[in-house]
C-alpha cells in the first residue's frame, strides 16, 4: 500500500512540475503583451489587426489557465492548492487589465478611422522610387541628400536593408565600389570619394563653358542654354559661391560666342548704352527673344508654303501609278525619288546594282517594276551604247563580253511577254546628254624599297572593276 502511494505522489511532483512550466510560459506571454499595451499609442501607425490579434491571444491565455488551474485542483491538497490559487487569480487580473487596455486602443483606433473616412477622399500617390547615381560628380550631393532622406533616416531599415538598397541604387561606374565584404556604412562611406568639392566645382563651371552652340533662331534651343547656365549656377551658389561682377562680365562673354548671330544682333541693338550689361539684363532678353521666336514659328510662313508645294508636286513626278493607284517611291531607300536618283544604288558597285534589280525583278531599262515590254524610249547613253539597259547597268568594254549574255537574255525576256500597259503612267528621271566622262584624280605617296616617298598621281573611276598601274611605277 506504501509503495503505490509513493509511486502516486511520484506521478504528482512531475505533473505539478509540467504545470508550473505552463503556468510561467503563460505569464512570459501575458508580460509582453503588457508591455506593448503599456508602450503603444494610438497614431497613424497603429495596426489595427495588431490589436486584434493581440486581443485573441489574450483569449487563449485566459483557456489555458482555466485547464491548468482544474489539474492543479486534482493533484493538489487544500494546503498546497491555496498559494497556487492566489497565483492564478493574480494572473486573471492582469489578463482583465491588458484586455481593457487593448480594447481602448482599439476603440479610438476605430474612431479616428470613421474620421478620416469622412473627411476628404485619399489620394494614392505613386511610389517613391529610389535615387540613382551614375558616377558624375555634378549629381552626387543630389543623390546623397534623396538618399539619405529616404533610406538612411528611416529608423524602420537595418543594415542590412540599407545596404541592398545603395546597392540598388548606383548603376554604371559606381557600380564598381561595391565589394563581397562591404557593410552599409563601409560602402557609403566609399561613395564620399565623389565629394570632391574641387571637382564639383570644376565640373559645373566646364557644363557652362561647354554648352551647345545655337547656330540658327531657336526658341528651344535659347531655353536650354539658359537652363543649363541657371542650373549650374544655383549649384555653385549651393557650394557657396556666389556670382559678382567678373563673374558677371565673364558669363555674359560665354552666353554671347553660344547664341546665334540674330539673337547676338538683337541684343547689341537692345543696349542704349556703351556700359556693360549685367547677367540679369542678358538672361531677361533671352528669356524674352525665346518667347517671340516661338510666337513667330506659330504663324506660317507663306514662302514656306510655297516652297513645300513645289517640292511636293516636284516630287510626284518621280514616282509610278501602277494599275491600283498605289504611289511607290524608291523601292531600295524608300524615299520619293526614282531608283535611278537614289544615292545608295549609285554608290552600289555595278554587279550590286545588277543583282539588285534582277531579284527585284525590275525592269533592266528604266528600273521600275511593270509588266509588259518597257514604253520608255531611251537606252543606255554610256560611250555610245545605246543598248536596250540603264547607263546605270553599264559595264566598261573590257568585261562587256562576260556581260553581254545576261543584257541579252533580259532583254529577250522581255520582248518575249508582248502585253499593253493599261492605266500606267510612267516617268523617266535620267538622261544622259554627255558623250565623256570626266574623272577624278588624287595625288599619292608610295614608298619605295630603299624607304624613298615618291609622288604619284592617280585616276579615279568609281565604276571600273580593274586595277591597272603604269610599267615604269611599278
Amino acid at each position: 500500500m506504501s509503495k503505490k502511494s509513493s509511486e502516486k505522489d511520484d506521478c504528482n511532483a512531475v505533473s505539478e512540475k509540467k504545470l508550473n512550466r505552463e503556468k510561467g510560459a503563460i505569464k512570459g506571454t501575458l508580460s509582453r503583451i503588457e508591455t506593448f499595451t503599456s508602450e503603444k499609442t494610438v497614431s497613424k501607425d497603429t495596426n489595427i489587426t495588431e490589436l486584434q490579434v493581440k486581443l485573441k491571444k489574450l483569449e487563449q491565455l485566459q483557456t489555458q489557465l482555466d485547464k491548468i488551474s482544474e489539474k492543479y485542483c486534482e493533484i493538489e491538497t487544500s494546503e498546497k492548492f491555496e498559494p497556487i490559487q492566489q497565483d492564478i487569480e493574480q494572473i486573471n487580473e492582469r489578463i482583465e487589465e491588458t484586455e481593457v487596455g487593448l480594447k481602448i486602443l482599439l476603440s479610438n483606433e476605430n474612431t479616428i478611422t470613421v474620421l478620416n473616412d469622412n473627411g476628404k477622399a485619399k489620394i494614392r500617390l505613386p511610389e517613391i522610387p529610389l535615387p540613382e547615381f551614375s558616377g558624375k560628380i555634378a549629381e552626387f550631393a543630389n543623390f546623397k541628400n534623396q538618399f539619405t532622406n529616404l533610406i538612411s533616416n528611416n529608423d524602420q531599415l537595418n543594415d542590412s536593408q540599407n545596404l541592398y538598397y545603395l546597392s540598388a541604387s548606383l548603376k554604371g561606374e559606381a557600380k564598381l565600389l561595391e565589394s563581397s565584404s562591404d557593410n552599409f556604412q563601409s560602402l557609403f562611406k566609399a561613395s564620399d570619394r565623389y565629394e570632391n568639392q574641387r571637382q564639383l566645382i570644376d565640373s559645373h563651371v566646364l557644363e557652362i563653358i561647354n554648352c551647345d552652340k545655337i547656330h540658327s533662331e531657336s526658341a528651344k534651343e535659347l531655353r536650354a542654354l539658359m537652363d543649363c547656365v541657371n542650373k549650374n549656377i544655383r549649384a555653385l551658389k549651393v557650394l557657396k559661391y556666389e556670382q559678382n561682377k567678373l563673374s558677371d562680365v565673364m558669363l555674359i562673354n560665354i552666353i554671347l560666342q553660344k547664341i546665334d548671330k540674330e539673337s547676338r544682333k538683337q541684343f547689341e541693338l537692345s543696349l542704349k548704352t556703351a556700359e556693360i550689361p549685367t547677367f540679369d539684363i542678358l538672361m531677361k532678353f533671352l528669356e524674352t527673344r525665346s518667347s517671340l521666336l516661338d510666337s513667330i514659328n506659330r504663324i506660317p510662313n507663306s514662302k514656306m508654303i510655297n516652297r513645300n508645294t513645289a517640292v511636293s508636286n516636284r516630287a510626284k513626278t518621280l514616282v509610278v501609278n501602277n494599275k491600283k493607284g498605289n504611289i511607290i517611291g524608291c523601292i531600295l531607300c524608300k524615299n520619293y525619288h526614282a531608283l535611278s536618283r537614289c544615292i545608295v544604288f549609285q554608290n552600289m558597285s555595278i554587279e550590286s546594282r545588277k543583282n539588285f534589280v534582277r531579284n527585284n525583278k525590275l525592269c533592266i531599262n528604266c528600273l521600275r517594276l511593270h509588266s509588259g515590254a518597257c514604253m520608255s524610249k531611251h537606252r543606255c547613253s554610256v560611250s555610245g551604247c545605246r543598248e536596250l539597259h540603264n547607263s546605270l547597268l553599264h559595264q566598261p568594254d573590257e568585261i562587256r563580253t562576260a556581260s553581254q549574255v545576261l543584257n541579252s537574255g533580259e532583254g529577250e525576256e522581255a520582248k518575249s511577254n508582248p502585253s499593253t500597259a493599261e492605266g500606267q503612267t510612267e516617268v523617266s528621271v535620267l538622261m544622259f546628254a554627255n558623250k565623256s566622262v570626266v574623272l577624278n584624280t588624287l595625288f599619292i605617296y608610295a614608298k619605295t624599297a630603299d624607304g624613298c616617298r615618291v609622288k604619284l598621281r592617280c585616276l579615279l573611276d568609281n565604276v571600273s572593276t580593274l586595277c591597272i598601274i603604269r610599267e615604269d611605277v611599278a
